[in-house]
């Protein structure tokens, strides 16, 4: 069972402070005796939503955009095929309890996300072009009724859900690459070929340029 399965499951049972692997504590009697106390030992269901926020939480700080999404009625086999589309777009997609999300997110980009977190949530997450997940995701949605945006976070900032929606109208950077690599290359490829033509052409332009100059 990988992590993401792990986290589509229920909500963690009620935690009491923080989550440490390390729960020995040292307690001082006025008498000056040491005791050690053993705290009870995280049940395997606290370790492991523990262990799966961090995993969330370290992807939100390593991302460069999260789009939260709200979802109902959604079969296996799309989401399925959904979740591999988004990892083809560097990307990776989680459907999460929002108990896990709002801690999470504590101290990261998605921190501005708190409100989204309610009802059924699935975040999307990207350390490369946000723009390209924004379309995979679009273009699901439109397929999909039962899937719609929430909000996001782009480059630090929280956009809307009809900022989201319009992101993935945007050219993706693969795009604005491949037309900048075409602006480049159109002068090249007109230059080279000028300088390929035959030299009798070029004998014949310049005979025709002298003649209009006498």
């Amino acid at each position: 069972m990988t992590d993401q399965d792990l986290i589509e499951q229920g909500d963690p049972p009620t935690m009491g402070g923080s989550d440490h692997d390390l729960v020995q504590t040292d307690l001082l009697r006025c008498t000056g005796q040491r005791i050690t106390a053993l705290l009870p030992p995280l049940t395997h269901d606290q370790a492991r939503h523990a262990q799966l926020v961090e995993n969330l939480h370290q992807a939100f700080l390593e991302s460069e955009g999260v789009i939260v999404l709200d979802f109902k009625g959604i079969s296996v086999p799309d989401i399925t095929e959904l979740r591999e589309k988004v990892r083809q777009a560097d990307g990776r997609y989680t459907v999460v309890k929002n108990t896990l999300a709002l801690r999470a997110a504590e101290g990261t980009v998605a921190a501005g996300l708190q409100d989204c977190f309610r009802g059924p949530t699935a975040v999307a997450v990207t350390g490369g072009d946000t723009v390209a997940l924004a379309k995979v995701l679009k273009d699901f949605v439109k397929n999909n009724q039962g899937m719609s945006f929430k909000a996001g976070v782009l480059e630090g900032r929280v956009i809307t859900q009809a900022q989201v929606e319009n992101l993935a109208d945007l050219p993706s950077r693969e795009e604005l690459l491949s037309k900048l690599l075409f602006l480049l290359n159109a002068p090249l490829s007109r230059l080279a070929s000028a300088l390929s033509s035959p030299v009798r052409n070029l004998a014949v332009v310049l005979s025709e340029v002298a003649k209009k100059q006498q």
